[in-house]
């Protein structure tokens, strides 16, 4: 049972799903990889405005990068002595990974003419519940985090964050019976957003503190408005321009992978409750690790 105080927020109507809105040479030849991507099982649905990425050879040449860094990581995963800390190996991966979808995010900005107007201090984004994060990617950001004299207020805030969400959760099942569950759950996650909740890790001049290691959900989401409409009451304004640009589909099934040979703590796609999860289970069975 939640120690949370009971939701309570004027009932929002229905409206369009923002993500049906109207929307204005690397050589890969390292052995064990077989060279093609594995077939998009999905269309992305995202609650909120996806901007369709460019199918030209740039695009899928970075593509091709992370499914590379994401095999090696793989491979270093079930490479893993025993369930702990991640490997080196598998931490260089996972910032190729990063590193390719940075390039291929920056290569669909460009072609796509956007100006981006996201920036340090401009934080509002660090408002929103994290989800769709993978487990490789929790651990690089609890190894992060552990490094830090305050984890254990970290994990607390964490806490806090995930019992917030899960009473917004309870909220929108009495509030919004006549919704499907994926719709109670974007209630949930904009309910959320709208209580002003910042990030565990964002840090006092607005600048997030796990930067380098931030979930690719977190580099995917920018927008092109000014900075003020982001803001919860404003996003929905015709002038707001917030988007997301996700990998190629074959990535997250190859991240689907991923996941299943990284995990050993019972990961969750929150990152706050997967932080969480795995701190826990660090502190039971490898305590003074």
């Amino acid at each position: 049972m939640s120690s949370t105080s009971p939701k309570s927020a004027p009932k929002k109507s229905k409206g369009i799903h923002p993500s049906k809105d109207k929307l204005h040479s690397l050589h890969l030849d390292r052995h064990g990889w077989t060279g093609k991507r594995l077939a998009a099982t999905f269309e992305w649905d995202f609650p909120a405005k996806l901007l369709p990425t460019r199918r030209d050879e740039v695009s899928e040449r970075w593509s091709d990068r992370m499914d590379l860094a994401l095999v090696d990581a793989i491979r270093a995963s079930y490479a893993q002595p025993g369930p702990g800390a991640p490997t080196e190996a598998m931490l260089h991966a996972q910032r190729e990974t990063h590193d390719a979808y940075g390039q291929y995010l920056a290569h669909n900005i460009a072609a796509n003419a956007i100006q981006v107007s996201c920036g340090r201090g401009c934080s509002r984004c660090c408002h929103h519940f994290v989800t769709s994060v993978h487990a490789l990617e929790v651990l690089s950001v609890y190894e992060n985090l552990r490094a830090q004299d305050n984890l254990e207020a970290l994990m607390q805030a964490c806490q806090k964050r995930v019992e917030d969400f899960d009473a917004w959760v309870e909220f929108c099942e009495e509030t919004y019976p006549e919704r499907t569950p994926s719709e109670r759950e974007d209630l949930a996650l904009e309910h959320y957003y709208d209580e002003r909740l910042p990030c565990p890790f964002l840090e006092d001049d607005g600048a997030c503190g796990v930067y380098p290691d931030r979930p690719m959900t977190c580099r995917m989401y920018l927008a092109s408005s000014p900075p003020e409409y982001c803001e919860a009451e404003n996003v929905t304004d015709e002038r707001a321009d917030v988007f997301t640009i996700p990998a190629d589909e074959s990535i997250a099934v190859r991240l689907e992978r991923l996941d299943r040979s990284a995990d050993y703590w019972g990961h969750s796609p929150d990152l706050y409750r997967s932080l969480v999860k795995l701190h826990e289970w660090r502190r039971r069975w490898t305590p003074g690790a």
